[in-house]
């Protein structure tokens, strides 16, 4: 007997539907991660490579020169880890899940936390090497 025609009873469409809103939380979840990094990362990057580019021009004076790079540093650090955080949180929880009933671990909020990563270790590998 097909799947699709099986009439289901009211107690599995419940089950159903508190399981997706569960996924769909824990994908919620992940993108405010997700939010915080991005802000994280660009406010670093910019702390680090365009005011300290001003000031080793001498268009911004009384501040000290590496004062915006060390800060600029520290948030992108901080936002790769909250952004390692959230994917493990993510990851931990959807695999709890899993362990009870079929769900998939991989989600779009997975893989652009994952891609966004990459970014962010690029632009800490840009900090620190200085790539052209």
């Amino acid at each position: 007997m097909d799947e699709i025609n099986t009439p289901k009873s009211y107690s599995d469409v419940q089950m159903e539907l508190a399981l997706s809103r569960t996924l769909l939380a824990f994908d919620r979840t992940l993108l405010a991660w997700i939010r915080t990094a991005i802000s994280m990362l660009g406010f670093g990057f910019t702390l680090a490579k365009f005011v300290h580019g001003y000031l080793a021009s001498g268009a911004m004076r009384g501040i000290n020169p590496e004062s915006p790079r060390a800060v600029g540093v520290a948030l992108i650090v901080l936002g790769l880890g909250s952004l390692v955080g959230g994917v493990v949180e993510h990851y931990r929880s959807v695999t709890a899940i899993k362990k009870t009933l079929k769900v998939s671990v991989w989600s779009p909020a997975l893989v652009t936390a994952i891609a966004l990563s990459c970014l962010g270790i690029y632009l800490a590998i840009d900090i620190f090497v200085g790539i052209p």
